[in-house]
C-alpha cells in the first residue's frame, strides 16, 4: 500500500530540501575554506549529493501509477550513481594527500559503510 506513505516521503524530501540548503549557504559563507582543504571540498559535493539523492528519492516515489519494481530500479540506479559519487571524492582526497585531518582507506570504507 504505498499511498500510506505519501506523507513520509513529503516529510523526509521536504527535510532533505531544507538542508540542502542550509548545507548550501554555510558552503557559500566558508567558501575559501572549502576551498583550500581537498578533503572538506569533496565532503561538501558529498552532502549536496547526498542531500540530492534523499529529495530525488522522495519525488521518484510519489510520482503516482508506477509499480514497485520501477520505483526499486529508479532507486537502485539513483543510488548507484550517489555511491559513485561519493566514494570517487574521498579516492580523490586521499590520493592527493592534502588531507589534513588524516583521511585513511579504513576511514573511507567506514564512513561509506554507514551511509549505505
Amino acid at each position: 500500500m504505498p499511498e500510506q506513505w505519501n506523507n513520509f516521503f513529503v516529510m523526509v524530501g521536504g527535510g532533505a530540501a531544507a538542508l540542502l540548503g542550509l548545507i548550501f549557504v554555510a558552503m557559500s559563507i566558508n567558501h575559501v575554506i572549502i576551498i583550500q582543504n581537498t578533503t572538506h571540498k569533496n565532503r561538501a559535493i558529498n552532502m549536496l549529493t547526498g542531500f540530492v539523492a534523499i529529495f530525488m528519492a522522495c519525488g521518484l516515489a510519489l510520482i503516482g501509477n508506477q509499480g514497485l519494481e520501477v520505483l526499486g530500479f529508479e532507486w537502485l540506479v539513483l543510488w548507484l550513481i550517489a555511491t559513485v559519487i561519493f566514494i570517487r571524492g574521498y579516492v580523490i582526497a586521499i590520493r592527493s594527500g592534502m588531507s589534513s585531518i588524516g583521511l585513511k582507506v579504513p576511514r573511507l570504507a567506514g564512513g561509506t559503510s554507514q551511509k549505505l
